[in-house]
């Protein structure tokens, strides 16, 4: 597979999007899935999507964005009946550039404008995006947005993390955030800080009670990520409940446990989300992992490889 990137899972596929190599031998992005149960071949939901990065699922379409120069969101069936379609931008409103995260409810798509340091919202039929939240906005003395990353909308809200503010040419350590806004609310409401100096935030998971993130540390070789929990109503009560992490990534949760890729280490991990327990290994020796998602069964997760030998992953939860 083509320099995997995120996965999203339904109950019978897992959909992730292929980023594509631009260096020779040139190796065009997608957008993909494949039956969870392994069975049958790969099925081609959208060719040509090249540096295609985050991925969003909603009842029978799949939803990605493009981390481009040129970047726009991509609409199709999940069985490709039609020809894939750019919902935004789609004749009206700004161009933006390098999107990442995407998250899909009934009614909206969120996604994340990296570069643009913008929160924004489509509707599913295409159309002119509302701006939910930006870098001019300030909760406390940080930025609501700043080079944001994942995006999960769960319940009445939405989440994002912030990788955090420009420092010379790259982004600054200990800058970065993660923020919540009511789905209901107006746009450019102010969101509420769950965490602040953090180090480079970027998996992203929620469920009743916590927000759970991963902060991904200085470098892909330093040993300083964490995985972190917090009350997801306020941010009350953070936990790091992993440490020592060599530059974890994306991040899933069940009931029970937290799962991430740990892109650096090349390997995949687990812990309880009530904290208190060892780390426990899954999987070793995987080519710089990134996405995951888990079920009631299996774990599944991306390894980026070095160019078009990236895989689909999959072991039995333990």
């Amino acid at each position: 597979s083509p320099v995997p990137i995120e996965a999203r899972l339904t109950n019978y596929y897992v959909y992730w999007t292929n980023f594509g190599k631009a260096a020779a031998p040139t190796v065009v992005g997608s957008v993909a899935s494949v039956r969870k149960d392994g069975t049958g071949s790969l099925f081609l939901i959208a060719d040509g999507q090249t540096s295609s990065w985050g991925i969003g699922v909603t009842n029978s379409t799949v939803y990605w964005s493009i981390y481009s120069t040129s970047s726009y969101v991509g609409q199709n069936d999940a069985d490709a009946s039609k020809t894939w379609t750019q919902l935004y931008p789609s004749g009206t409103g700004k161009l933006t550039t390098k999107l990442r995260g995407v998250a899909a409810d009934g009614t909206y798509i969120y996604y994340a404008n990296y570069d643009g340091s913008e929160i924004c919202r489509i509707t599913l039929i295409g159309g002119k995006a509302d701006l939910i939240a930006d870098g001019t906005m300030l909760v406390g003395i940080v930025p609501a947005v700043a080079h944001p990353n994942s995006i999960v909308v769960d319940g009445d809200s939405v989440f994002w993390t912030n990788e955090g503010t420009t420092s010379g040419s790259g982004v600054g350590a200990n800058t970065g955030s993660v923020m919540r806004v009511l789905r209901t609310a107006a746009p450019k409401t102010t969101p509420t800080a769950l965490g602040s100096a953090r180090n480079h935030p970027r998996g992203l998971a929620v469920n009743a009670t916590y927000v759970m993130w991963s902060d991904t540390g200085s470098s892909a070789t330093a040993t300083d990520g964490v995985v972190m929990r917090a009350a997801r109503a306020d941010g009350a009560t953070p936990a790091a409940l992993a440490t020592g992490l060599t530059a974890p990534r994306e991040i899933a949760a069940d009931p029970a446990y937290v799962y991430w890729t740990e892109y650096g280490a090349g390997s995949v991990k687990r812990t309880l989300i009530a904290g208190g327990a060892p780390v426990v290994v899954l999987a070793t020796g995987q080519a710089s992992p990134l996405g995951i998602g888990v079920d009631d069964k299996y774990v599944f997760w991306t390894n980026f490889g070095g160019g078009s030998d990236g895989t689909i992953s999959r072991m039995v939860k333990p």
